[in-house]
């Protein structure tokens, strides 16, 4: 989403762009269509010079997993014959790559704190949050081609992350 040189892609005359977040689509009909979003381009830009739509996008998604992924600890224990952890994953507009966002989820039913507290490794890859019904943990991947497989999958290698045996179910 940029203009042309002389108009922009909703047809306002291209002189009319006072900054980058109008070049990126917060600008229509002469009016800002909303703040939060428009602080967030600028900001973008300010900092990274960015000047496209899918540059916003990609500065959102974060990183996931940019530096070498450390070994597991090793447990010796058997794991339960049922599932103790559900996991699933997703991917948006997995043919366009440009445009793809992945995310994962990973639910532990009754987990609590005080008895098996996040492991370093979930809180470094996932957001996490015990409620009255388990863990939960979540995330988007900053990936090339995104895909629900490999959303999935990371879902599965965050699951992993703890310190005892799991069972894992996924779809």
């Amino acid at each position: 989403m940029t203009f042309t040189c002389d108009h922009t892609f909703w047809g306002s005359p291209a002189g009319d762009l006072q900054n980058p977040s109008h070049s990126m689509g917060c600008y229509h009909s002469g009016r800002i269509i909303h703040k939060d979003v428009v602080d967030s381009v600028s900001l973008v830009n300010d900092l990274y010079g960015l000047h496209y739509a899918r540059d916003v996008i990609a500065y959102h998604r974060g990183t996931f997993m940019s530096d070498p992924f450390p070994q597991v600890e090793w447990i010796n224990e058997s794991p339960p014959s049922d599932p103790n952890v559900y996991c699933d994953g997703g991917a948006s507009h997995p043919n366009s790559h440009l445009w793809s966002l992945g995310t994962f989820g990973v639910f532990w039913p009754g987990r609590q704190q005080h008895g098996q507290p996040f492991h370093n490794l979930e809180t470094t890859y996932a957001q996490c949050k015990f409620t009255y019904k388990g863990a939960e943990l979540h995330g988007c991947l900053d990936t090339p081609s995104c895909s629900s497989t490999r959303a999935e999958t990371v879902a599965g290698i965050v699951a992993l992350c703890a310190c005892w045996p799991v069972n894992i179910a996924s779809d």
